[in-house]
């Protein structure tokens, strides 16, 4: 008897299901259908690359943007819709807070705070690191920006004169930066952490778009007892050390503080056991950098926010795993797109001229830090980086699903629908931004060929869990590339550039550079 209502109840859940899949098919009917696209991506599945995944990903948009600006496409049974329009983008990231359940697959890698979080809890959380990203916060780091960002073109000045790759230096820079801003703690030559932090980083993105792509490895059961699996364990190992580390050291010394005591900083470090060498060295050195060098960093901000005498509102797990996300998002984001930027302007000699003569005009010849008031006056340097962003969003696809019906333009979506919003195909749509969308044009920004409509070009996402860094992300790039330009005339070919596509997208060919010294 037992077995016949199990039987029973499996087969309602399948019927059920069933039933729900073709009733949102039919009230999807109108939607046209892509299937070149993303098809041929699922008969390549097994053995695709990354580059190719990217072309299959501008395909979808390139189609999208064709039958008008909805599309929907399948994934097996699964069915996803693709806005490429912006009311309906601005509709969908307004109203749907949900993320696409493949955002859960970053859960092992990143926590569930931010990223993938559910809109409840990221609602909660980005209240509380909205305090870290404010404007004063940011005003602070000036000083320590064009200092990182003169460290970068010394570095850069080491392969004049021959086409260079310089991602490593690019993306090692930018991370120091960020462990600084974000975790306040100084790794500037220190190579050995940084390097082996990037290398870790980039395989753990690695392993989880090739579990994307094989899905049974999906399967957590037997994902387990693949090589795969123990090879990710190692490598978020080495990420996680330094910040575990550094949540207790910090939390330790800010209940010390309110506590009015004097921090003794040798009972703080007795207490972190099990710490490796590098990061031990780190912690030893730490007592002096905190009162030469600190900058006010996001870990003091969130800890400031949420721990006191007698409670902690965020566990250490949670601290911990919000300062990862916005240390990865933010280091591994800008360091592909400033390296896009350089090529496009190594790419176009009149605009890095006008560049060049801009920066002069604010600052002269004179070798000092930019200011506040000299990066309002770049306006053609802004035009170029929001071109430049326009053209390659380094994250090109925002994945939501929707908890009501959606009513957009032409068509009502289901509850439950499944929807990306393809900011690469939005980015370059004809309708709204002309037929020479495809091109670098910084000037359509001072003129009227670019649409009023902000989310024509979202790039940083736009509505409520929009990209927190924007403003931190902008202003960092713009004082970088004013450095670089400013020291050496740049040489690349923007017509070589090929992508790949793993949860963001990175040049893997045809982005190599040339300098000469000014």
């Amino acid at each position: 008897m037992i077995l016949f209502y199990l039987i029973t109840l499996i087969v309602f859940l399948i019927s059920y299901n069933i039933y729900r899949f073709y009733k949102k098919l039919i009230r999807s009917s109108k939607v046209p259908t892509i299937n070149d696209g993303f098809f041929l991506f699922q008969n390549q599945i097994y053995r695709i690359n990354l580059t190719d995944l990217f072309k299959q990903v501008q395909i979808i948009g390139e189609r999208t943007n064709e039958v008008g600006g909805l599309a929907k496409f399948f994934v097996g049974p699964l069915l996803v819709h693709v806005v490429t329009t912006p009311d309906d983008a601005s509709t969908v990231l307004s109203s749907c807070m949900e993320k696409m359940f493949v955002y859960s697959m970053v859960e092992p890698y990143f926590g569930c705070e931010l990223i993938g979080a559910p809109y409840s809890i990221w609602k909660t959380n980005r209240r509380l690191i909205n305090h870290a990203f404010k404007q004063n916060i940011l005003d602070g780091y000036y000083d320590f920006f064009n200092k990182q960002a003169k460290r970068l073109s010394d570095a850069m000045s080491t392969e004049i004169n021959k086409e260079s790759d310089f991602r490593n230096i690019i993306s090692r820079i930018l991370l120091e930066i960020s462990c600084q801003t974000m975790m306040g703690i100084d790794v500037n030559n220190k190579d050995a952490i940084t390097d082996n932090y990037v290398k870790a980083l980039n395989r753990v993105i690695e392993i989880l778009v090739v579990r994307f792509m094989r899905p049974w490895l999906m399967i957590d059961s037997i994902f387990y007892w693949t090589s795969l699996k123990k090879e990710q364990d190692q490598c978020l190992k080495q990420m996680w050390n330094l910040s575990d580390q550094l949540v207790k050291l910090r939390k330790a010394e800010h209940i010390k503080r309110l506590k009015n005591k004097e921090t003794d900083y040798a009972e703080v470090y007795k207490d972190l056991k099990n710490v490796d060498l590098a990061i031990n060295m780190y912690i030893n050195a730490y007592s002096v950098y905190i009162t030469e060098n600190r900058i006010k960093n996001s870990l003091d901000i969130l800890i400031e926010h949420t721990v006191t005498e007698e409670n902690q509102i965020l566990s250490d797990l949670q601290i911990r795993q919000i300062i990862d996300n916005i240390l990865t998002a933010g280091f591994d984001t800008m360091s592909s797109q400033v390296l896009i930027i350089l090529i496009n302007i190594g790419s176009h000699p009149d605009v890095q001229k006008k560049i060049y003569e801009e920066i002069i005009g604010v600052m002269g010849d004179e070798d000092r830090p930019i200011s506040k008031t000299d990066l309002g006056k770049f306006t053609y340097l802004d035009a170029v980086l929001k071109e430049s962003i326009r053209l390659y969003p380094v994250g090109p696809l925002v994945a939501r699903t929707s908890t009501t019906d959606v009513q957009l333009t032409n068509f009502v979506l289901p509850a439950n629908s499944h929807i990306v919003v393809h900011l690469w195909g939005l980015n370059r749509n004809k309708n709204y931004w002309g037929s020479d969308a495809d091109d670098f044009r910084p000037e359509r920004w001072f003129d009227d060929s670019s649409p009023s409509q902000p989310m024509t070009h979202a790039s940083f996402s736009l509505g409520r869990r929009n990209c927190i860094g924007k403003s931190y992300g902008m202003t960092f790039m713009k004082i970088v590339v004013a450095h670089i330009v400013k020291k050496f005339t740049i040489t690349a070919d923007e017509k070589k550039l090929e992508f790949e596509y793993a949860l963001l997208t990175k040049p893997s060919r045809g982005h190599l550079i040339k300098i000469e010294p000014r």
